[in-house]
């Protein structure tokens, strides 16, 4: 973007967004040439505020998820967490991209990134949107404690065709 243009963040906790103009400033993409705009909403349903703003170029959909790609970081994790959270998570990001994707411009890029390495939380999330919709997987990876030295966690490049 070369500190041009609009960056919109979304979430639906304020405090993380706070968080992000306090980064942003830090960052210096403060500018004459770059917006950073912030909207307090929770994705996993529409937002007439957000789809304003579209189409996007590029859209950066980091999904909450059960965490257990951070367990090496954070081992309290595996006492709080069910078999049947995973399903329910996958729910959420299921939705998020449902709405996400319509909201990136032909040609655009949308990156889907999750914490967990788990395949249900991932790929399953990743293909399921791929049926019916006009996008096209043009990258994907799974980190793994055990493959490469890091924590779990997923990444997908999907172009809207």
């Amino acid at each position: 973007m070369d500190r041009r243009g609009t960056l919109v963040a979304a979430d639906r906790e304020q405090g993380k967004l706070d968080e992000q103009l306090r980064l942003g400033e830090r960052g210096r993409l403060a500018s004459d040439a770059l917006t950073l705009r912030t909207i307090a909403a929770d994705l996993a349903e529409p937002c007439a505020e957000l789809e304003a703003l579209a189409p996007f170029d590029g859209v950066l959909l980091d999904v909450p998820c059960t965490g257990l790609g951070n367990l090496a970081r954070h081992p309290e994790i595996r006492w709080h967490r069910r078999y049947d959270d995973i399903a329910a998570a996958a729910a959420v990001q299921a939705r998020l991209l449902a709405n996400l994707w319509p909201l990136t411009r032909q040609g655009g890029r949308l990156v889907y990134a999750v914490c967990s390495a788990e395949p249900e939380e991932g790929p399953a999330v990743v293909r399921a949107a791929l049926q019916g919709a006009p996008l096209e997987l043009t990258a994907e990876r799974t980190w793994t404690p055990e493959d490469d030295g890091t924590e779990g966690f997923y990444v997908a490049a999907l172009t809207r065709r």
